[in-house]
């Protein structure tokens, strides 16, 4: 008799762990969700206020929000910290023109969040609308300059002539 109690006490205890490890294992499996941005507006031109919202993150971690065209470049737009939700809000101005001056001419842009370690981890499209230099002007400022400077110097040098 005593026999069959530890067994029927052994058998209810299994019974528990591989029922109790059935409910268990579904909410261990689920994984955190990956982080998200979202962009309001999703479009827009050179100069163009767009607020990030983030989601997702970890908590007191730094972020870096930049360009991409698709893949980031130049200088960060902001840096964020995510607060203790894992969420971040952020309000960037976007910039039509690459870090050597010449205008973005593609309308494929993204917004990218990076971590420390430039590691892209999420990004949002932004439908960009190019700025077109007038025809026949050039495309940077540098260049237009230039030119002008080039003109003003060689119409003092004629009319030394």
């Amino acid at each position: 008799m005593m026999k069959i109690r530890y067994i029927w006490r052994g058998l209810l205890l299994a019974l528990a762990l591989v029922w109790g490890g059935a409910i268990a294992a579904p909410a261990a499996a689920v994984q955190a969700e990956r982080p998200t941005i979202s962009l309001d507006p999703a479009r827009g031109t050179d100069r163009t206020a767009v607020t990030v919202q983030g989601a997702h993150f970890t908590p007191g971690q730094r972020y870096i929000v930049i360009q991409g065209l698709p893949q980031p470049f130049g200088e960060p737009l902001t840096t964020v910290v995510a607060d203790a939700d894992g969420n971040w809000v952020a309000h960037i101005g976007i910039d039509g023109y690459t870090p050597s001056g010449e205008p973005i001419t593609t309308t494929t842009m993204r917004i990218v969040v990076l971590d420390e370690n430039y590691q892209e981890l999420t990004g949002a499209p932004f439908a960009f609308t190019p700025v077109m230099a007038p025809p026949g002007m050039p495309t940077t400022g540098g260049a237009a300059v230039g030119g002008l400077l080039a003109a003003l110097i060689g119409a003092v040098l004629v009319s030394w002539l």
